[in-house]
């Protein structure tokens, strides 16, 4: 088995009560099976408390959250769990979370999620390109792959990663580069064509300029980034858990109505001056971190069906919602936007798109975007 490690993520540790957004609340904490049993037969007070909040739900265990917050979040922000049992007595959801492994084939995916803000604040602090850790053991892989779609689908996957970490380009050029190559993988893919040319294509900063030239008339248009927005916004009932980027929906519903506030210029401002912050955060390479991380982490989902195109449809979704959520934060706060509020932005963001069930968010939220013919080429080249 081979193992593909984030690397930088591996410093992360728990900062507890430090925390600026605790896992500890607004969404469901479910209880494994074993860690179930053992709380049930712990004795005293304590095992009362465990017993009185342990709830089944659909044939899932679960704790029943007080105002949101799990019921072992004492008032310093700490785990009781931890403080009565130990660290190895966490269920098995508290133990592991932000660490997140996915195996594909041969390959295990290791990683950490962002919708932890320390998480987040460790990706956005790290030096680009972020570096990947690469190691093999002897255990063996029993999954029925076809190995052929696998081999290149992890070479879609690398060169992607391959493209946003380019800095000889443009981030414009990068992200028309990384949608324009996933565009043709997914027709080769399906067409069985030999993808050798394809990779050799974008395998260089000169030859992905030429492949890109014929985009340079394509400006950027910021309307369409509204318009998703709106997308989204109006159809956030149907979009489960959520309560973590209800707050930015709302504040960018109110903000882009109100015709006093002269929004649309405003916004567009911001998008397009990289030196409108004053503590000069670099937002390419926040954007590129992201762009990394997220690639890296679920690129692979989509290789069982061939849809690497899919991918970027979602992946731009999610880019250019948040991208909209730092705009409204920066107008918002007086045209500021510090490194904590954009931590807020994408943790929250994660919290509600990475964690739903089966992917049921995003199949929602892609469901809307195909109903408005907002999933073409064009439509997403108009966001960059």
């Amino acid at each position: 088995m081979k193992y593909l490690i984030l690397d930088d993520l591996n410093s992360f540790e728990c900062i507890g009560a430090k925390c600026s957004y605790t896992c500890c609340k607004d969404w469901k904490i479910s209880v494994d099976s074993a860690s179930e049993r053992f709380y049930r037969n712990v004795s005293g007070k304590f095992g009362e408390e465990l017993k009185n909040v342990i709830i089944d739900k659909e044939g899932n265990s679960y704790f029943q959250l007080n105002e949101g917050r799990c019921p072992f979040l004492n008032e310093d922000s700490l785990c009781d769990i931890y403080i009565h049992l130990g660290a190895d007595h966490l269920c098995d959801t508290c133990k592991v979370y932000p660490r997140r492994n996915w195996v594909y084939g041969d390959l295990t995916f290791v990683g950490k999620a962002i919708s932890c803000p320390e998480v987040a604040r460790i990706l956005f602090e790290s030096a680009a390109p972020l570096p990947f850790g690469f190691s093999e053991d002897v255990s063996v892989s029993n999954e029925d792959v076809d190995w052929t779609v696998f081999n290149l689908y992890v070479k879609g996957m690398t060169t992607s990663i391959e493209i946003l970490q380019n800095h000889e380009l443009d981030f414009t050029v990068r992200m028309r580069a990384v949608l324009l190559f996933n565009y043709y993988f997914e027709k080769y893919l399906n067409s069985d064509n030999d993808c050798t040319e394809l990779f050799d294509m974008f395998s260089s900063a000169d030859s992905i300029l030429v492949l890109t030239e014929k985009l340079n008339h394509l400006n950027t248009n910021y309307d369409s980034r509204i318009t998703l927005f709106l997308s989204v916004a109006q159809n956030i009932s149907e979009i489960l858990d959520n309560k973590p980027i209800i707050e930015y929906v709302s504040f960018g519903v109110n903000y882009l109505q109100n015709p006093k506030e002269n929004a649309g210029l405003k916004i567009e401002q911001f998008w397009s001056d990289k030196n409108c912050l004053e503590n000069k955060i670099d937002m390419d390479h926040i954007h590129e971190q992201y762009g990394v991380y997220y690639i890296s982490m679920y690129y692979m989902n989509f290789f069982k069906d061939k849809q690497p195109y899919k991918f970027m449809v979602q992946f731009f979704t999610l880019f250019y919602l948040q991208n909209c959520f730092e705009a409204f934060v920066y107008n918002k706060n007086m045209e500021n936007l510090a490194l904590n509020d954009l931590i807020e932005i994408y943790t929250k963001t994660a919290r509600t798109y990475e964690h739903s069930s089966e992917n049921k968010n995003m199949e929602t939220t892609f469901s809307v975007l195909e109903k408005n013919e907002m999933t073409s080429l064009a439509f997403l080249m108009s966001l960059v």
